[in-house]
């Protein structure tokens, strides 16, 4: 019976890759009918199948869903006012030309953490570009600094709604999961971008094979909110949600009005929400009301997707857990499986499905519903495995990726230079992020 079970949700996961990958269909659609595949082939009670769906959806929805509804407006609207340029513009005051590879993955990691990567490449790319010919140096070292902190942020720092999905289905607290993810991040991404601009030197860059031309950029002057009003909407929920986790430290069980306030302001859907007002006042410096209208109109239709797909995977999650898989697998790996082979196993899964589909996303969301009926059964604080997986889903960036052709085109690329700038550099990131979450794992949040 435990082998049959296994065979299923080996089954389970082609059956989605290949609705995916082969029929080219909804991610959203595959995770489903992986789902119900899944429970009927585990011989579970229809009741109990449509009980588990509903269960993960709600559940999901229920916990992430005002955030990730939040987190994607306050990026719109710091995209279409400018305040993504302006906050790029504050990093670059304030450090010289030698440092400008770090200047842009610094502010990778800032813009990525409410911006998707890809919007936020689009508009950061034409001033790496920009940068390049300014400090005479490879466009593959500015546009891939740029990749490094802009994925690094995507794949393991709230809120972007993979590292929320992955927290939430793993029970990782908010707070601890920002925490987490820029502990590892941070050092992660600069190291990244150190082995990177080493490992140039063997990849040979030549501009007339690895560049392609690309329209003229124009210098059009964009008004932009000043850089202490743009970074608001992204400091604002992050600082209220790690207030609110240190006040029962800090007040104890007695926490009093003051306390209780915090705690409400900390909420993540509060705390979200007030960074979308933020927001909202922010994009007020440079947009009238029509074009702040049309940017929550786009952001609430960009959630969307990502909140079925997100949800659907709690559905999965909900169905591995009711069939008892979980019991089974996590029996087997608490007694055979060190707690360091446990975050390989979960990076070794996110990193093999983003290969196989190209979603980073997706691949972040399926690998924790697999591991997440596992978690309570590994001796690990449940906030690294989800840091594995995030960091495993930074590997197997190619040609299959959507960000892959964003880089590369909006970069100026060709498909040779695309797979020295995007894949490498992630591959690399993958790795370097591995390292901080095995040193990391042995001394903190144990």
């Amino acid at each position: 019976m435990e082998s049959i079970l296994l065979i299923h949700l080996a089954i389970a996961i082609a059956l989605a890759l290949f609705i995916i990958i082969r029929l080219k269909q909804s991610a959203f659609l595959a995770l489903f009918i992986s789902t119900l595949y899944y429970g009927l082939a585990a011989g579970m009670d229809l009741s109990a199948i449509v009980r588990a769906i509903g269960d993960g959806f709600g559940g999901t929805m229920r916990g992430i869903g005002l955030v990730i509804g939040f987190g994607v407006l306050i990026g719109q609207l710091l995209a279409d006012c400018g305040g993504v340029t302006s906050i790029v513009n504050g990093f670059l005051r304030v450090v010289s030309k030698r440092r400008i590879p770090e200047a842009l993955t610094a502010t990778g990691l800032v813009v990525s953490t409410p911006v998707f990567f890809d919007v936020g490449f689009v508009i950061l790319a034409p001033i790496a570009r920009r940068l390049a010919r300014l400090t005479e140096s490879p466009l593959a070292i500015t546009l891939g600094a740029l990749v490094i902190g802009l994925g690094t942020a995507h794949m393991l720092i709230p809120p972007t709604p993979g590292p929320l999905a992955v927290a939430d289905a793993l029970k990782v607290p908010l707070a601890l999961m920002i925490v987490g993810g820029a502990l590892v991040g941070i050092p992660g991404a600069f190291l990244a971008l150190l082995v990177y601009r080493l490992a140039l030197k063997y990849l040979r860059w030549a501009p007339e094979m690895d560049e392609e031309p690309i329209t003229i950029e124009r210098e059009v002057e964009v008004k932009m909110p000043p850089f202490r009003l743009a970074i608001i909407p992204i400091a604002l929920p992050i600082l209220l949600i790690c207030l609110a986790s240190i006040v029962p430290i800090v007040l104890g069980k007695e926490v009093g009005m003051a306390g209780k306030i915090l705690l409400f302001l900390g909420a993540r859907d509060i705390a979200m929400f007030l960074g979308a007002m933020a927001a909202m006042g922010v994009a007020t410096t440079t947009m009238d009301r029509m074009a702040i209208a049309k940017s929550v109109g786009d952001a609430i239709s960009s959630a969307g997707i990502i909140l079925l797909i997100t949800a659907v995977g709690g559905s999965f999650g909900s169905v591995l857990g009711a069939s008892g898989i979980g019991k089974i697998f996590g029996a087997a790996l608490g007694a055979q499986v060190s707690p360091i082979l446990a975050m390989l196993l979960a990076w070794c899964i996110a990193a093999g499905i983003k290969a196989a589909q190209g979603s980073g996303t997706v691949a972040m969301i399926t690998t924790a519903s697999l591991m997440a009926p596992i978690a309570p059964y590994i001796a690990i604080n449940p906030l690294w495995l989800a840091i594995a997986i995030g960091s495993g889903g930074l590997l197997g960036c190619h040609v299959n990726d959507s960000g892959f052709w964003v880089v590369a085109k909006t970069g100026g690329l060709s498909v040779k230079g695309g797979l020295k700038v995007y894949t490498v550099s992630t591959a690399i990131n993958a790795i370097t992020t591995l390292i901080f979450i095995l040193i990391f794992q042995a001394f903190l949040f144990r």
